[in-house]
């Protein structure tokens, strides 16, 4: 399987042409989070997982979120298929390692391990209230 690193990802998205003006909409697009990414990682100097495993899956003792760093996804879980075109047979891709998404997409959690996520967010659990600032729906979050 191939590997590209997160440098490699960001390059080869910098090569299209931008959806809109900047500012003047918004459009999803994996390469903000890894952006995000290697931001985490030239600030604090450690991987983005590693961030996450001590600022986060630790503190709030989410036992089944993982940032994987090989191709196993650990315990019990589904079997993840996919189709590369509309004749193509389904492929068994459960063993794809989710790393290759970095930041974009690499964890891995249960539906308990988020709702206890969500819940210590909109507590103010998770970041400190001097860092408030509006939502893109106007409303305020606390960080």
């Amino acid at each position: 399987m191939a590997h590209h690193g997160t440098q490699d990802l960001v390059d080869l998205a910098l090569e299209h042409p931008p959806v809109f003006e900047p500012g003047t909409g918004w459009d999803y697009s994996n390469t903000g989070y890894l952006l995000v990414g290697m931001i985490i990682e030239r600030v604090t100097g450690h991987t983005y997982g590693a961030d996450i495993r001590e600022r986060i899956i630790e503190p709030l003792h989410l036992r089944e979120t993982y940032v994987p760093r090989g191709t196993a996804v650990p315990g019990p879980h589904p079997r993840g298929y996919a189709q590369l075109g509309e004749v193509a047979p389904l492929l068994d891709v459960t063993r794809v390692s989710p790393s290759v998404g970095g930041a974009a997409g690499s964890m891995i959690s249960s539906g308990t391990d988020v709702n206890r996520f969500l819940a210590a967010l909109l507590r103010g659990e998770l970041l400190r209230p001097a860092l408030s600032s509006r939502g893109p729906w106007g409303g305020e979050i606390r960080r």
